[in-house]
């Protein structure tokens, strides 16, 4: 109803499409999306322009959402070198405009103590297809096992999340755990059967005491065990 109303006073006025909105000689602005600054006194013309911008912006709006999602590219990091791991994130469709994509960050490594933070955002340049996420790890002296970055695209109206939408970059670590020293020695060297007295070994470590250790050993000689 509101456009047809438009058109009947487009038809009995001239017309100026600025940017954003419609100008008539006899009659208040009405606003559209769209536009270009053109001026024409026909009827005709000015129809004919209006449907063409009305057009535009419902094409634009229709147009499909670009579709994204993650690989892992390089998924080891070291904390020796150290050597980067990364993340690729990728968009199907148009690459007319820049892209920002958004995404959480789980895994078992810690932010800003095992590898430098990576953000929860990453954008897509115009004109291109994927962009870049590194992980780069922080090189420690803690003993650790293999720690994970994982990173999973969050939803958003400006596009949608395909598969895969989750990848996984593995740090490893340079820190060995040294190996405890075990000796033996015979603190009582003489067993008697007399009485009997008892003779005894002690088995010391050095290292670490954090945790049991289990030592293992052979037993010879000339005694029998079991019977002497």
């Amino acid at each position: 109803m509101k456009i047809a109303i438009l058109l009947k006073k487009i038809a009995r006025s001239s017309l100026t499409v600025t940017k954003n909105s419609v100008s008539y000689n006899r009659y208040q602005k009405y606003s559209l999306p769209g536009g270009s600054m053109i001026k024409h006194k026909h009827s005709f013309f000015a129809i004919f322009l209006l449907f063409a911008v009305l057009f535009y912006s419902i094409a634009e709006a229709a147009a499909p959402k670009p579709t994204v999602t993650i690989t892992a590219n390089d998924s080891t990091a070291t904390e020796a070198g150290p050597t980067i791991g990364q993340f690729t994130v990728t968009r199907m469709g148009s690459t007319a405009s820049a892209l920002t994509v958004y995404f959480a960050v789980s895994g078992t490594a810690t932010s800003g103590s095992d590898y430098s933070s990576i953000g929860t955002s990453v954008t897509i340049p115009k004109k291109s297809a994927s962009a870049a996420v590194t992980v780069t790890p922080i090189n420690d002296t803690l003993v650790e096992s293999d720690e994970t970055v994982v990173v999973t695209l969050s939803t958003n109206a400006a596009y949608t999340v395909g598969t895969p939408s989750s990848a996984t970059v593995t740090i490893t670590s340079d820190d060995i755990a040294s190996l405890p020293t075990v000796t033996i020695t015979a603190n009582d060297a003489t067993a008697t059967e007399a009485g009997p007295t008892t003779g005894q070994f002690t088995v010391t470590r050095t290292g670490s005491t954090t945790s049991a250790l289990a030592v293992y050993f052979a037993v010879s000689g000339t005694a029998t065990s079991g019977s002497d």
